[in-house]
């Protein structure tokens, strides 16, 4: 990976990719290489990084085999070593795939974040507005204190649970896998709120527009198509944000779906991720509004034109965050997937209870078949 000469990379995620080369999420080299292509030092630490993952993986399958009778009592019972199982198996594989994916694909940070500097040149170029960047860095602060008071409780748990005479050892990198996908989810969010201060940029840019075409609209012809280039600059800025909007739903087509799955039992840090880009698609529909309520001059036929390729365009490719481009991220599926798990923990709460009353009933049935030993010794004739 290049090194990011990125003023807004530097400002949000660049202290963020430094946690997560320290956890071991991403390799040191995919930080801080300078050339492109491959050399022997970036493959070798590469190979190195692949190899402490799936050690990582191997070890804790082995400790979780090895302290199985520790986790359940009673191994007869099928539904709690079945829980136990896909429970485990599904921390560690979205773990695993949080590592991959997060090495793999480690370029397109790259193309976003230059797509993100191609915006910024633009709106100072035409608009002559500069990114809002106390606004990025206050968003990123807040999200960085939830972060910081997570790991705080976490780090304090640890420490609690070191002072018990148990084995630990498990538990602990369980632990850690837990704070891999709790980064990687933050990481998401991360992004998000750069889309959200970029959009609100947009916003601003569109409304200082539609407001110079008002006070022109009877004007000479040479002022209305300066105002009319304004307009299609705002569109070439839509066309960015909607590509790096697909970049980043690459980047995380293969873990964003499990972890939205795996932490939909735990509300915050979903509900903190859905909302954001459920903002970032308010703020489309208001650069929407702000063009279908501007006044515009019907006699001008390249401006109509232009107006009407911008509505195409914000009509056919909304800014909306997919998982797996499958799944829709905002609150209103968040509702929706709480809704239908709901239903399932009912129903597979009653299947469960009928499934027990079943097994009593067989179990009497079996007991009142078996004969009675003293009835049986009474019976035998004495010889």
């Amino acid at each position: 990976m290049e090194k990011l000469e990125s003023k807004i990379f530097d400002i949000s995620l660049k202290p963020f990719r430094r946690l997560m080369v320290f956890l071991g999420i991403i390799p040191y080299t995919n930080y801080l290489t300078h050339k492109r292509g491959f050399c022997y030092k970036k493959v070798s630490k590469l190979s190195l990084h692949l190899l402490a993952v799936f050690t990582l993986t191997g070890f804790l399958i082995n400790e979780h085999v090895k302290r199985l009778q520790e986790v359940i009592y009673n191994l007869d019972d099928i539904f709690s070593s079945v829980m136990d199982g896909l429970g485990f198996i599904s921390l560690i594989a979205v773990q695993l795939i949080v590592h991959l994916e997060s090495t793999w694909k480690s370029q397109i940070y790259q193309n976003i974040f230059n797509k993100f500097e191609q915006m910024r040149t633009l709106l100072l170029q035409k608009f002559e507005m500069e990114f809002d960047f106390p606004k990025l860095k206050s968003c990123i602060k807040a999200l960085r204190n939830h972060l910081a008071i997570y790991c705080t409780f976490l780090l304090f748990f640890v420490i609690l649970l070191a002072l018990q005479p148990i084995p630990t050892v498990r538990f602990l990198v369980c632990l850690h896998a837990e704070i891999v996908l709790k980064i990687k989810i933050f990481e998401f969010m991360y992004f998000t709120v750069v889309f959200i201060v970029m959009l609100g940029d947009l916003c601003r840019a569109a409304k200082k527009q539609c407001r110079l075409l008002e006070t022109a609209r009877f004007e000479n012809t040479f002022q209305q198509r300066e105002y009319l280039l304004g307009f299609i600059a705002l569109q070439d800025l839509h066309a960015l944000l909607w590509e790096n909007v697909q970049l980043l739903t690459d980047y995380f087509e293969w873990s964003l779906p499990d972890l939205i799955v795996i932490w939909l039992i735990r509300l915050s840090t979903l509900t903190m991720a859905c909302y954001l880009c459920t903002m970032c698609e308010r703020r489309d529909r208001e650069l929407r509004s702000y063009l279908r309520n501007c006044l515009k001059d019907r006699r001008n036929q390249p401006l109509m034109k232009c107006f009407h390729r911008i509505s195409m365009q914000l009509w056919q490719e909304p800014i909306k965050f997919d998982a797996g481009n499958f799944v829709t991220i905002n609150m209103e599926t968040l509702g929706k997937m709480r809704y239908v798990l709901g239903q399932l923990t009912q129903r597979s709460f009653i299947f469960m209870c009928f499934i027990s009353d079943y097994g009593f009933r067989y179990f009497l049935l079996q007991k009142k078949s078996l004969p009675d030993m003293h009835t049986y010794i009474l019976k035998v004739p004495l010889v």
